[in-house]
């Protein structure tokens, strides 16, 4: 069985990976695709006030994630730092797909994921 310290490193290691890995694929889209320049927060809401309030949910879900372990968390945290760097690097968020009028990136999809997976742990877990 792992100790704290090592679950710990093993947590910030493997949220590395997956966030090294989801902003390569984000460079990859670029250079072979079409980039859409989002520069609003989410569902193309924009403005400073949103911007701040986005980057701040990251940083308190940041704070939560340290300290409880939950998959669905996780997968937030990564996408949600995904777009956090874009917006830093960029000035905009790099989406590639148009699904109806919301354009997106692999990011969204695994903040939208880790919600669903976040809720049914907290549901599971309530519900025993």
């Amino acid at each position: 069985m792992l100790n704290v310290k090592k679950k710990k490193k093993l947590k910030i290691a493997t949220t590395l990976g997956f966030f090294l890995i989801i902003e390569g694929f984000h460079c990859y889209l670029s250079n072979k695709g079409t980039v859409i320049k989002n520069y609003g927060v989410s569902f193309g809401v924009d403005g400073w006030f949103f911007i701040f309030l986005n980057v701040f949910f990251v940083i308190l879900l940041t704070k939560y994630w340290w300290k409880y372990n939950h998959f669905g968390l996780n997968l937030i945290v990564i996408g949600g730092w995904v777009n956090a760097v874009d917006r830093l690097f960029w000035g905009y968020v790099r989406d590639y797909w148009k699904l109806g009028i919301i354009y997106n990136n692999l990011a969204d999809w695994i903040i939208q994921i880790g919600v669903i997976i976040f809720l049914s742990q907290i549901w599971i877990k309530r519900s025993k």
